[in-house]
């Protein structure tokens, strides 16, 4: 039997005896077999594939069925119906969904299988059914029938991985044929519940020993691609039913939907789910939902993106019909625990130019009464999630823009960023942070610049005020950041850090900066991605999110100088502490700190007891207690949220 670690080899050792496990047998139909998701609403479960032989296209119709009697288990179960009213030749209709497997996922040569699934059929009139996969290009069948079934059944199998199929790289392809004789013939199917499942086991590590919950966007090999990844997942966003595959891998982990909140994008993938608008359907049927127009009666698109236009979510129709799509959406996605608001900031900062006085949005005489209309459609969405039932946590993309929901503050903040104001529209007022559950801070502490084609770290503070003790709520610095992610503690905060990720002192510094600000809301994706147009890699391992302080035992505290004009920050933890200078190299200082006792820094370079260490401009250090003198913790796995 295999056993699949994910874990860093060094850090298994030290955490071994200490972490909660679960184990889940592997099941190589967990992305597809439950019948569950339908991104592109072509009526087949995502994965499954149809075949027709003498049966015209308007003989058959199939769906995923909802209904009581349509499903075994979850949502939705897969259904087909064949009728021909006549037909001199015989026919067929396929369905049909492949599994695969590489590296150490896959079946071992020789190992045996458990195939099961659930089966209805009904209505049978000159049809007969088989159950079957392929052997060395010859069937092999599991079932044969002309029997209906009368309800539901389930059925297993033994299935055994012959040594060719493994050598050449491993597939399965589960097949239901309704074979059609020549005359009059009906026949309906339902399947659901597919699963191959094998008897080794993938074991996921519960937690890291700090608090730190990672979040990625993508896995683009699913759970098997997660399987070798090195460590445990708190958050996957992303719209495919691999995501739900890596969260029941890994217990505890949440599955975040994408969705473009207020632009519609001009894409033909994203039409039945990620945009809720539809742009090709808008287009054509409902040109006066989008905003922007030039002289010449042209489309704009939303500044510098020229896939993506801006919809006048001030409209009541427009948000009514979003609505539908977003719930039609979630519902064939999987029913997720969360939703990831994008494109957002294009259509509140056209190419980053904020401005409160002359607002750029047609129609709107000033900023605040497109805040307004923008706040009129969170909380027409939210309103609608909650009645509804729905079990969904709404969360923003706020990209670099981390002011969007902190108040003005004596010494810090100009002005309130347009989240935290209250804004009117349609004889209602509105404050977009109570329809939101959280924010996405992307690009937090670091970035990219696409212009120099390198990653820097934001200054520390930004002084674009008059003041230079003021920074105005769209400001990106380290500070606003920090405020962000520390001022709203009820609220669910993934953090996306762009940045060098071969870089140690950056890294350091990064992860250093998050051990300083984290809550039970939030989550930390360290990215390596280069620019808008690439795709976000998963979030990187480094061993610095190994470093065994435990949890947290009070908020950050500035400790040398201050807040409005920087210092040495610092946070307690059970088993250590962490000590930060964000302030900017050539206007900054070095500060100095006396260890309080013998440490591990980094878990790795042993500090004596009475040392004074220096501690320079954009430098992040985690002390932490060697193995023998850490305090006992009546808690080692952080509560999840």
């Amino acid at each position: 039997m295999k056993k699949f670690l994910v874990c860093l080899s060094f850090v298994l050792l030290m955490l071994m005896s200490a972490s909660a496990q679960w184990s889940r047998q592997i099941d190589y139909f967990i992305e597809s077999g439950s019948c569950e998701f339908d991104l592109q609403k072509d009526s087949l479960a995502d994965g499954w594939g149809l075949t027709l032989s003498n049966v015209a296209s308007d003989q058959l119709t199939y769906r995923l069925d909802g209904t009581p009697s349509g499903r075994y288990q979850g949502s939705y179960g897969q259904h087909f119906q064949v009728t021909r009213s006549g037909s001199n030749a015989a026919g067929s209709v396929v369905l049909y969904v492949t599994a695969r497997a590489s590296g150490s996922t896959a079946p071992l040569p020789g190992s045996e299988l458990s195939l099961r699934f659930a089966l209805r059929v009904s209505n049978l009139q000159n049809a007969n059914y088989d159950i079957y996969t392929q052997r060395n290009g010859q069937p092999f069948y599991f079932k044969r029938s002309s029997t209906e079934n009368h309800g539901w059944r389930e059925y297993a199998y033994p299935v055994t991985v012959d040594p060719y199929d493994a050598a050449q790289g491993w597939s399965f392809t589960f097949r239901i044929r309704v074979n059609l004789p020549a005359g009059e013939n009906n026949a309906r199917v339902w399947v659901d519940d597919l699963r191959l499942v094998s008897g080794e086991i993938f074991t996921p590590y519960d937690f890291l020993p700090n608090g730190i919950k990672l979040y990625s966007v993508t896995f683009d090999g699913g759970w098997q691609e997660y399987a070798s990844y090195g460590a445990p997942m708190g958050l996957i966003q992303e719209t495919n039913p691999q995501m739900a595959g890596v969260s029941f891998y890994q217990p505890g982990c949440n599955y975040m939907l994408t969705t473009s909140i207020i632009c519609s994008l001009m894409d033909g993938s994203a039409e039945h789910n990620r945009d809720i608008f539809g742009f090709f359907y808008c287009d054509v049927n409902r040109p006066e939902w989008f905003l922007m127009y030039d002289s010449n009666g042209s489309r704009v698109a939303a500044g510098s993106y020229r896939d993506r236009f801006i919809m006048n979510v001030g409209r009541l129709d427009v948000r009514q019909h979003a609505w539908g799509k977003f719930y039609d959406y979630w519902q064939r996605a999987g029913r997720p625990n969360l939703a990831f608001l994008d494109n957002f900031g294009s259509a509140v900062a056209l190419d980053g130019a904020w401005t409160e006085d002359n607002c750029p949005y047609q129609g709107y005489a000033t900023m605040g009464d497109w805040w307004g209309a923008i706040g009129a459609h969170f909380a027409y969405l939210s309103e609608r999630v909650r009645s509804s039932g729905m079990p969904l946590t709404m969360v923003l993309n706020l990209g670099s823009n981390p002011g969007t929901f902190l108040p003005a503050e004596a010494g810090i903040q100009e002005t309130s960023g347009p989240g935290f104001l209250t804004v009117r529209w349609d004889s209602r007022n509105y404050r977009w942070i109570d329809y939101l559950d959280g924010f996405v801070i992307e690009h937090a502490f670091s970035k990219y610049d696409t212009a120099t084609q390198s990653y820097v770290l934001y200054p520390y503070r930004l002084p674009i005020s008059n003041n230079n003790s003021l920074e105005r709520w769209y400001a990106r610095s380290w500070r606003m950041h920090l405020r962000a992610i520390t001022t709203h503690k009820d609220k669910i905060i993934p953090v996306i850090a762009t940045m060098d990720v071969n870089n140690p002192q950056v890294v350091r510094f990064i992860v250093a900066t998050y051990l300083l600000a984290q809550h039970q809301g939030t989550y930390l994706k360290l990215s390596g991605r280069e620019g808008p147009g690439q795709r976000h890699p998963a979030c990187a391992v480094v061993p610095e999110l190994f470093v065994p302080l435990g949890n947290y035992t009070r908020d950050y505290e500035v400790i040398q100088g201050s807040f409005v004009t920087g210092g040495l920050f610092y946070r307690q933890y059970e088993n250590g502490f962490v000590l930060v200078n964000p302030t900017d190299p050539g206007t900054g200082q070095t500060y100095h700190f006396t260890m309080p006792a013998n440490m591990l820094l980094w878990n790795e370079q042993l500090v004596r007891e009475g040392q004074r260490i220096a501690i320079p401009p954009k430098t992040g250090m985690a002390f932490n207690y060697p193995p023998t003198q850490r305090p006992k913790s009546q808690d080692r796995n952080p509560p999840r949220r």
